[in-house]
């Protein structure tokens, strides 16, 4: 790890200690089914995950944790809204339909693609503290969408996040 030295002659130097436990637990379509990309948007889904999230998209050949591909993105609304937009892009939505298409490839070759949401308890930056209730912010969710999408790249996961 580098260390950075700074003078600051006022002695105003901040340091962010970043504290993150989390994990990605599949999207169910029913009480016992995960849900995989194309099927339907299901009234259990409806119910369960109508709220903001941060989410992925496994894409595996064989089983969620031989990671192939992932996309982590963000919705303040993932059900049905987020995952319809995948499902049936509109003309206007270039990232969805681009999303679409590569996940529809994926398909042709084999491979499952499984939802995920992320689970946290709390995020803890500095002194204060993130928790899912923050979730409904767009900033919130943006910053921990960011936050995972160059960790998990400089883990050396293959994202398909421009």
């Amino acid at each position: 790890m580098k260390h950075l030295t700074i003078d600051d002659r006022e002695g105003n130097v901040n340091v962010l200690k970043v504290r993150f436990p989390f994990k990605w637990e599949a999207v169910l379509s029913s009480e016992t089914e995960e849900y995989f990309f194309p099927q339907s948007v299901t009234g259990y889904m409806k119910r369960l995950y109508r709220g903001p999230y941060v989410y992925r998209w496994n894409i595996y050949r064989n089983s969620p944790s031989d990671l192939k591909l992932l996309y982590v993105g963000q919705a303040k609304q993932l059900c049905p809204h987020r995952i319809q937009s995948y499902l049936t892009p509109g003309p206007s939505q270039e990232t969805n339909q681009r999303i679409h298409e590569k996940l529809r490839a994926y398909l042709e070759q084999g491979l499952r693609i499984r939802l995920e949401i992320l689970r946290f308890v709390e995020l803890t930056i500095g002194d204060f503290a993130l928790t899912p209730e923050d979730m409904l912010d767009k900033h919130t969710r943006l910053f921990i969408e960011g936050l995972l999408i160059v960790y998990l790249r400089r883990k050396g996961y293959a994202l398909l996040n421009l």
